[in-house]
């Protein structure tokens, strides 16, 4: 994943992110960014726990920070057809990505009508996107998340949780 400083094209982000998918709902993402000058790795880690929540990680606080406004049993909607896909008002194109067909969906704000974000959707990953481009202020990207490989089947049940933190339902004030 690359982080694009949209003011300074010198200054970006990269890393590896890792996303675990399970067959509940519930999924974990992982981001460790590269070390900087200092030898600093940026660490960026959320997971939604189906009949739990969505909860961010913050560990230099050492504690999981629940958002409340997230239905602790959202599941979502069916995975969509290629048909369906095609059909979404959304749609603006296929591409190919790791032999898959993407569907790309642009989601656009609604005052300027520029791109906010692009969703590319592959029937085989259901409605997990298989690849996210933001897009900050004059619909400039500023992150694309790509994966370089996907693993199919459940992951192990051990990557279902963050770490064994206490929970805080908001962000105390620093």
């Amino acid at each position: 994943m690359t982080h694009f400083n949209p003011t300074n094209a010198g200054q970006q982000l990269h890393g590896e992110e890792t996303t675990y998918v399970f067959s509940d709902g519930s999924y974990r993402v992982v981001f460790d960014g590269e070390p900087d000058a200092k030898g600093v790795a940026p660490r960026r880690e959320y997971f939604f726990k189906y009949g739990a929540g969505f909860f961010e990680v913050d560990s230099k606080q050492k504690q999981l920070i629940r958002n409340s406004k997230m239905s602790p049993n959202a599941r979502g909607r069916r995975p969509l057809t290629a048909e369906e896909l095609r059909s979404d008002p959304q749609f603006i194109r296929t591409e190919t990505l790791l032999g898959m067909t993407a569907y790309v969906m642009r989601i656009t704000d609604e005052q300027t009508g520029l791109p906010t974000t692009d969703l590319f959707y592959a029937v085989e990953t259901g409605n997990t996107p298989l690849k996210t481009i933001d897009y900050g202020r004059n619909g400039i990207v500023v992150t694309i998340a790509e994966p370089t490989s996907i693993v199919f089947g459940e992951p192990n049940s051990s990557q279902r949780d963050g770490p064994d933190y206490p929970i805080i339902d908001e962000k105390k004030k620093q």
